[in-house]
């Protein structure tokens, strides 16, 4: 969901939201990159999702713009890793 969200919300799944997510999860979930990995290779193969220079995105608009209507308050995972680090900063 997280991934599907990010790329519909902003356009691209990119590697440094990748990235975030990793690190987002790596408390919470082991060998969370391969499990990323797996992800991402399902939404491929299954035609959600397709890879470029720039990351993952749909393939598909309207596919794109339903996932992007639901998700429509999804916080860029960019953004959301950012707010934990100074949170955790703060503290």
């Amino acid at each position: 969901m997280e991934v599907l969200a990010e790329a519909a919300t902003q356009q691209v799944f990119t590697p440094s939201a990748r990235r975030c997510l990793e690190k987002l999860y790596s408390p919470l979930v082991d060998d969370t990159p391969s499990h990323i990995a797996e992800v991402l290779e399902i939404l491929e193969h299954d035609g959600y999702l397709e890879s470029d220079e720039d990351g993952h995105h749909f393939p598909s608009h309207l596919l794109r713009d339903w996932w992007s209507a639901r998700f429509r308050h999804h916080v860029p995972i960019e953004n959301r890793f950012s707010d934990n680090e100074s949170e955790r900063g703060a503290k």
